[in-house]
């Protein structure tokens, strides 16, 4: 594979991208070339991310993982901060050019804080774990924002959205401490599972998760979305508390089908 296209984890991209067109369907029901001038965007700054992730991990990559890009001198330090810098740059001119104010500005929000994750926070119990979460289910609210303002009712359901994806995508980050817990007492990470241990943060993940399945139910309790989408979110939610019998592994593995489900049950719920 070309190691610029490996660098940037397309496929996470992708997944982002995917995101940003979900939610304006779902509001808009319709698919329209804003929404792809949004995708691209939010290609573009997610990829981004994983760059400057690579490049402040430098040092750790030549140790535990030499094959990828950097470490294996495939990809030149200085080269990856250019590449950043001008998948950044792409990423907010589209934002300027193509989209409104309000998605300009939540695409430099989250640039900021793409680099911020990656140079300081990545390993701050907790917090890491928040920001990660809501990059991803900012990305639904970008979506959104395409089409709308962020205080208009129509707003209402991206949010919920949005909320959704942070709580459980929570719990799932939670989780992956917690599998990752030997590991990182090694090397003297300071994740919430190092600091107050398996047990405490297995249950505030839980906590997460199931926070996401009782919202779940609010879009239909208040006539957003329709019984279909009830139908499906159930399925959805099922899943989510079969996911907390797992181990860690394996809550990771649910929870990830079990989110899949329930965009499938906002999608179903919208047309």
């Amino acid at each position: 594979m070309n190691p610029y296209i490996e660098i940037i984890r397309a496929h996470n991209g992708l997944m982002a991208a995917v995101a940003v067109v979900i939610a304006g369907f779902i509001l808009t029901s319709s698919l329209t070339t804003q929404m792809f001038y949004g995708a691209v965007a939010v290609f573009l700054i997610s990829s981004a991310g994983f760059v400057l992730n690579d490049y402040f991990d430098y040092e750790i990559d030549k140790i535990n993982e030499p094959k990828r890009p950097m470490p294996s001198g495939k990809i030149k330090k200085n080269a990856a901060i250019a590449y950043a810098l001008a998948l950044i740059i792409a990423g907010v001119a589209i934002s300027y050019h193509y989209l409104n104010v309000y998605c300009l500005w939540l695409v430099l929000l989250n640039t900021f804080l793409e680099f911020i994750y990656a140079w300081k926070l990545k390993r701050v119990a907790f917090i890491g774990n928040v920001l990660v979460s809501w990059l991803v289910a900012s990305t639904f609210i970008l979506g959104g924002l395409i089409f709308s303002t962020p205080i208009a009712t129509e707003m209402n359901i991206i949010w919920i959205l949005a909320a959704l994806s942070l709580l459980s995508n929570l719990g799932r980050e939670i989780y992956g401490d917690v599998e990752d817990l030997v590991g990182d007492k090694a090397v003297g990470a300071k994740t919430l599972a190092v600091i107050i241990g398996k047990k405490n943060s297995s249950v505030l993940a839980s906590v997460c998760i199931i926070a996401a399945v009782l919202l779940s139910i609010v879009p239909y309790y208040l006539g957003m979305l329709d019984m279909k989408y009830l139908a499906i979110v159930a399925v959805a939610d099922l899943l989510f508390l079969y996911a907390l019998t797992r181990d860690a592994r394996g809550t990771q593995k649910w929870t990830r089908i079990a989110m899949f489900v329930a965009l499938v049950a906002f999608v179903a719920g919208s047309i």
